[in-house]
């Protein structure tokens, strides 16, 4: 029953030790779920900046296209009036058409080189976009690890905690204390009894010897010999007084051995419960040494977040930065092709003017 009750308490020290596990489990749970959740909200936001620039893109494109169609038709234009005018009206009317194709080539040349560099920054953040979304499909896996591990530990820990208390006894071996005060305290216990034996032993022992000084002086009272010889004589059995004697001797003999059983008893007990509180303690140190591994990884893994979410961070601010320069720029060569595209207005209405002179 001592090696149950031992047993029980080691099963108390690992039910502890696994519920403060599950809680730490929790917590990095918890985490590795908050980063995950805010890893999808950035990706989703980045996926609404990529189909915004790419809105705009095409929106500049439809007006590029406009405007080469425009172009052509002003060239189409100056074309025809050369061909009817005189060659005055030729030199003068082909200067139009030259200044308008450079610049109008220097702007679909800028407007390639733009959509060159959108399209790259669009590959780019694809591919830190498809990056990141690797990431937290491997964090979600290690949260779904991490969750059924928790699962499986709450499970065993419920089950050692089903078995411990089926197997329990006595209720004072329901708690075992770090400190092992419950064993100290019945090791105290068991040795005040054995001092408390001794005692007794003493106490009966010295009855026995006034009992029987007692029963001595009543032989010799009545007339019985007081020799060593006729005092062995008279405890023989062939004399009714001797038997009570005997009883008595018997009696306390028993008692004695009984005592000296039980002194015995608690001294194995004892020492029994000093191996059991020095196997106890080298188990502790050990799972203190446990503990201690763990936090250090935890703390490592913390760390790696912390990393990730700073590198992250830095990401973000330079994907923001540079789509906040390129729809700048964007918007400046959209005025820019307005601006043109006005010039080309006036151009035509100075065309249309002329033809109606000529």
């Amino acid at each position: 029953m001592l090696r149950k009750e031992g047993n029980n308490a080691l099963n108390n020290i690992d039910v502890n030790k696994v519920k403060s596990h599950i809680m730490h489990l929790r917590q990095a749970l918890q985490e590795e779920q908050d980063l995950s959740k805010s890893l999808k909200e950035n990706v989703e936001e980045k996926n609404q900046m990529i189909r915004r620039i790419q809105q705009e893109m095409d929106s500049l494109q439809f007006r590029n296209q406009q405007l080469m169609k425009r172009v052509e038709f002003l060239q189409a234009e100056l074309f025809k009036d050369t061909n009817s005018g005189g060659s005055t009206k030729k030199t003068q009317t082909l200067e139009f058409p030259d200044v308008i194709e450079d610049e109008l080539r220097s702007k679909i040349e800028e407007n390639a080189r733009l959509a060159s560099q959108v399209a790259d920054l669009h590959r780019s953040h694809g591919e830190e976009a498809n990056r990141l979304r690797q990431r937290i499909i491997q964090l979600e896996h290690q949260v779904k690890e991490a969750h059924l591990r928790s699962k499986s530990i709450e499970s065993i820990s419920s089950k050692k905690e089903s078995d411990t208390e089926s197997a329990i006894v006595r209720p004072e071996s329901l708690s075992v204390p770090n400190d092992y005060t419950h064993f100290n305290s019945q090791f105290d216990i068991f040795q005040n009894q054995i001092v408390q034996l001794e005692k007794e032993k003493e106490m009966w022992k010295l009855n026995y010897q006034l009992q029987s000084a007692k029963q001595q002086r009543s032989q010799e009272a009545e007339g019985f010999p007081s020799t060593p010889s006729s005092v062995v004589k008279t405890l023989s059995p062939e004399t009714p007084g001797t038997s009570d004697a005997d009883d008595v001797r018997k009696f306390f003999l028993d008692r004695l051995g009984q005592l000296v059983k039980s002194a015995q008893i608690a001294d194995s007990k004892a020492f029994f419960f000093h191996s059991e509180c020095t196997a106890l303690q080298e188990r502790l140190e050990l799972l203190i040494q446990q503990q201690e591994m763990t936090e250090t990884n935890l703390s490592k893994s913390h760390n790696e977040v912390q990393n990730l979410r700073s590198e992250l961070q830095t990401t973000l601010l330079n994907y923001e930065t540079q789509i906040n320069t390129m729809s700048e720029h964007l918007a400046s060569i959209i005025d820019q092709l307005a601006a043109k595209q006005e010039e080309n207005d006036a151009l035509k209405s100075q065309l249309n003017s002329k033809r109606r002179i000529s």
